[in-house]
């Protein structure tokens, strides 16, 4: 791939996202993140950030989450990773992680 949006474009390609499916994204982000696709068009979710990190905050994702949300997209900001731990709980949760 010769990008990251290429790459985001193609992870979720490969996840089989349809129209009006929803990713759950940050709001604190590159604009390739949130801006996908016209052919497979998946609606983002924004979920704000954790004030001391940047992140996408793990406390809120859970409450943007509806039956059409097939996946969560976080983004590490300026060196400070997000709480994958957390985030990957959740994914497993709703089976989009094993």
């Amino acid at each position: 791939m010769n990008s990251c949006t290429a790459c985001l474009h193609l992870a979720l390609k490969a996840i089989g996202l349809q129209e009006g499916d929803e990713v759950i994204v940050p709001t604190v982000t590159f604009t390739a993140t949130a801006k996908w696709s016209p052919i497979s068009r998946p609606i983002p979710v924004l979920v704000d950030i954790e004030a001391n990190t940047f992140n996408m905050d793990p406390s809120l994702i859970e409450r943007k989450i509806t039956k059409k949300t097939k996946a969560i997209m976080p983004v590490h900001f300026a060196g400070q990773p997000c709480d994958m731990d957390e985030i990957l709980d959740i994914a497993r949760r709703y089976d989009w992680w094993s």
